[in-house]
């Protein structure tokens, strides 16, 4: 799987089948999708976002109900470890989202 960095927005969703998203800030998570260069200004039909972030419930729900209508999919897989972990790469992925997306 190719690897794209980018400060968030169009090019990632332009250039990406999946793109990983992590933020620790409902606000700011609403932003990298809804801004006017978010993820969700582009043609995201297709996508798969894999949302890592550590937010409200609620907020995630919103933005994958945004993303679905945009013909994109959201997963929604919080992280656990501690930094050892991450070292050893054996951090937990708790996936969820639609039946057909996972």
């Amino acid at each position: 799987m190719e690897l794209a960095f980018e400060h968030f927005g169009v090019g990632a969703t332009a250039v990406q089948e999946r793109v990983v998203i992590a933020d620790l800030d409902d606000a700011a998570l609403a932003a990298v999708y809804d801004g006017p260069d978010g993820l969700l200004a582009a043609d995201c039909a297709g996508k798969l976002f894999i949302d890592t972030s550590t937010v409200r419930a609620e907020t995630l729900i919103a933005i994958a109900s945004r993303a679905e209508a945009k013909g994109a999919a959201l997963l929604e897989c919080p992280i656990a470890g501690a930094p050892p972990m991450a070292r050893d790469g054996r951090l937990m992925g708790f996936v969820g989202g639609r039946e057909r997306e996972r």
